[in-house]
């Protein structure tokens, strides 16, 4: 794997990992600060290496708990590598999950308004809202 397989969220978890396991070792204290340097980092063979460790470390903690607790599956999609697989459609249904919360959170916003009409006026003032388009708000000196 190279190291641009990972995205730059992964990278960072990756280096967070490895200053986690330096403390727990070394036992920094919290008035030291750590700077990383960047471009050192990803052009230093030794340094990438120890970070695609970290890396995959953390990919497979991430996909053994999706395996062993949300249904997830692992496919080989070449000579080593492999993709997680979600069978039970669980982000699909997570999803779906949100938007019904949320239409459910508006129906009971627009059931507690006092009466029709604020329904009606609210529905209006978007429409003129929109009928305006850039010449709602107009910048004075």
């Amino acid at each position: 794997n190279e190291i641009s397989s990972y995205s730059a969220e992964e990278i960072g978890e990756a280096i967070s990992y490895l200053i986690s396991k330096y403390n727990e070792k070394y036992k920094l204290s919290d008035k030291r600060y750590i700077w990383l340097d960047a471009e050192f980092v990803v052009h230093n063979k030794e340094i990438v290496d120890i970070l695609l460790l970290a890396a995959k470390r953390n990919r497979l903690a991430e996909w053994e708990l999706e395996i062993d607790y949300f249904g997830y599956d692992i496919e080989k999609c070449g000579e080593r590598e492999y993709a997680l697989i979600d069978s039970n459609r669980l982000e699909k249904s997570v999803r779906i999950g949100y938007v019904k919360t949320e239409m459910q959170e508006t129906v009971q916003n627009i059931s507690n308004l006092k009466t029709p009409d604020e329904v009606v006026f609210l529905a209006s003032l978007a429409e003129e809202i929109q009928k305006l388009g850039n010449k709602l708000f107009i910048l004075m000196d």
